[in-house]
């Protein structure tokens, strides 16, 4: 058994992948696998996948015709070998060795997912932008609706998958897996429908991951597809806060997670054309049955924009 499967979706990132992976190999005290998913690069990436696979034997490398970042995560997931597995974005990159910590911390408490910080790295300043504050249920095991609950209380929810593992053999038996077909807000369902099937949640007061921030990177295009992206997970998610077993407490919560959804939409309009702009409208319209449950929000800011 191999401790940690560090899951690489690539595309178009072969200017940043050396320095990516060289950050995961520098992790020490545990066996790990990187697996390397080509999503239908155009660049170079496909012959630094090669490059670094030839030179070390933990990478396994794989092409998949472009299917979009959720279609190479779920192939990680399902052909991963790790106890627990640990996403990784091509362009981004660990500042820290934390990856034993982590898995330590894990055995000991038998978690499904354990959460850390991270920094955002300005490419264009070439400076860090810190943000990370202490938040008051770290180093404590939650339930993933108290970690839900807990973390929009703090506002503090992040939900990007690259912020620490989660055990293989939760995702596998509870059928979690990212959604298809959607290039935007993809990661706000998985993490949802994640921590509603948790019983053991871990964050921990760890700075470790670097985000890079750059101006061509795929999420800050925006189009009407977004739009749509936006609608079908915040209707997905009020579908599940409907689901009986929660009590009243966290299907507020999931309502508010929601509302953060939705609240995505405001950023996709004031950025698209007037044409595009009146689809959203229509197509918020007609949508309004279905998200008329939105009666409860994170901020006063977020209930005014939407």
């Amino acid at each position: 058994m191999i401790d940690i499967s560090f899951v690489v979706p690539v595309y178009n990132s072969s200017k940043y992948l050396r320095s990516c992976v060289e950050s995961i190999i520098k992790q020490g005290n545990i066996s790990y696998e990187i697996l390397l998913i080509n999503n239908g690069s155009t660049d170079d990436s496909e012959y630094v996948c090669l490059e670094l696979a030839q030179k070390h034997k933990e990478i396994r490398y794989y092409f998949l015709e472009s299917a979009g970042v959720s279609a190479a995560r779920n192939f990680g997931i399902l052909h991963s070998l790790g106890n627990y597995i640990c996403f990784v974005d091509s362009d981004d990159y660990y500042i820290c060795d934390f990856a034993f910590d982590f898995y330590t911390k894990c055995l000991s408490y038998n978690l499904d997912v354990i959460r850390g910080d991270y920094l955002i790295f300005l490419e264009e300043k070439n400076e860090y932008l810190n943000f990370v504050k202490k938040v008051k249920y770290s180093n404590n095991v939650l339930t993933g609706p108290e970690f839900l609950v807990s973390s929009i209380s703090n506002k503090y929810n992040e939900v990007v998958p690259w912020l620490g593992f989660f055990k293989r053999e939760f995702l596998i038996i509870n059928n979690i897996l990212f959604p298809e077909g959607i290039g935007y807000e993809e990661d706000q369902l998985f993490f949802l429908q994640t921590l509603l099937s948790s019983l053991r949640v871990m964050h921990c007061n760890k700075t470790f991951y670097a985000y890079r921030s750059r101006n061509n990177s795929v999420s800050k295009k925006f189009n009407l597809k977004n739009a749509n992206d936006v609608l079908f997970v915040t209707k997905r998610e009020i579908e599940i806060s409907k689901n009986p077993y929660f009590n009243k407490l966290v299907k507020r919560y999931i309502i508010k997670y929601a509302s953060s959804s939705f609240y995505q939409i405001t950023s996709i309009y004031c950025r698209l054309n007037s044409g595009d702009c009146k689809k959203i409208v229509d197509d918020v319209k007609n949508s309004k049955e279905a998200i008329k449950e939105l009666k409860f929000f994170s901020s006063l800011r977020q209930r005014i924009k939407i």
